[in-house]
C-alpha cells in the first residue's frame, strides 16, 4: 500500500519540474524538500520492490498455479532510447498503471543536477538514494511478460513507475486480476506536459 500522502507528493514533484524548467532553481529545491524522500525510499525498499516475489511465494504456498517468476530468458527486451521517449510521449509522461508523473532517465538526471546532491542524493543503494527515483523515474513494462513471449513492440510496452513494474513482476494481467492499462485511463495533465517539454528543451 502506498503512503497516504502519495498523491500530494506526485503533485509536488510536478511543481518541482515546472519551477526547475523555468529557471526558478531555489524555489524548485525548496519545493523538492517538501517531498519525504525517506518515506518513499523505505516504502519502495521494504515493500514495493518485493511485492511481486511475495505474491509468487504466497501463490506457491497455497498450491496455486503461477507462471512467474522463472521464465524463459530471451534477448533484446529493452526498448531503445528513441522508443522509450516515444512511449512516454504516447503515455503522457505518466505511469499507465497508477498515473504517477514520469521523467525519462536523461531528464531525471538533468533535474537531479539542478537540485544538487545534498537535496537530491543518488547513492549506490536504494537506501542511499532519494525516494523520488523509485516513483518518478520511468521504467517500461511488458504487459505480456517478455519471458512469456511478449514482444518489445509499442502495443505490449507501457510506461511504468518502478513500484508498479516491480509489483507486477513477471505476472500476466489475468493472474493479477488487472484490466489492460489503457492509454485513456488517466486524463492528460496539460500543465505537466508543458513542464516536461520545458525541462527537455531548456
Amino acid at each position: 500500500m502506498r503512503p497516504a500522502v502519495f498523491a500530494e507528493w506526485s503533485q509536488q514533484f510536478k511543481r518541482v519540474v515546472e519551477l526547475a524548467a523555468t529557471g526558478k532553481i531555489g524555489e524548485a529545491r525548496h519545493a523538492f524538500c517538501q517531498i519525504d524522500g525517506d518515506a518513499l525510499k523505505y516504502w519502495f525498499h521494504y515493500t514495493a520492490q518485493y511485492a511481486g516475489s511475495q505474491r509468487t511465494g504466497a501463490l506457491a504456498s497455497n498450491g496455486s498455479q503461477t507462471t512467474s517468476p522463472v521464465r524463459e530468458k530471451r534477448a533484446a527486451r529493452t526498448p531503445s532510447k528513441r522508443t522509450c521517449l516515444e512511449l512516454l510521449a504516447r503515455d503522457n509522461w505518466a505511469c499507465r498503471y497508477c498515473g504517477s508523473p514520469l521523467l525519462h532517465g536523461d531528464d531525471f538526471r538533468s533535474l537531479r543536477g539542478k537540485m544538487g546532491e545534498t537535496v537530491f542524493p543518488a547513492g549506490r543503494t536504494n537506501l542511499a538514494t532519494h525516494g523520488a527515483k523509485f516513483v518518478f523515474l520511468a521504467t517500461f513494462d511488458h504487459v505480456l511478460p517478455h519471458s512469456l513471449g511478449g514482444g518489445t513492440d509499442a502495443g505490449n510496452i507501457v510506461s511504468s513507475c518502478h513500484a508498479c513494474n516491480f509489483g507486477k513482476d513477471g505476472f500476466t494481467l489475468d493472474e493479477l486480476g488487472l484490466d489492460y492499462p489503457a492509454g485513456d485511463r488517466f486524463a492528460p495533465d496539460q500543465r505537466w506536459l508543458r513542464a516536461v517539454h520545458a525541462l527537455r528543451t531548456k
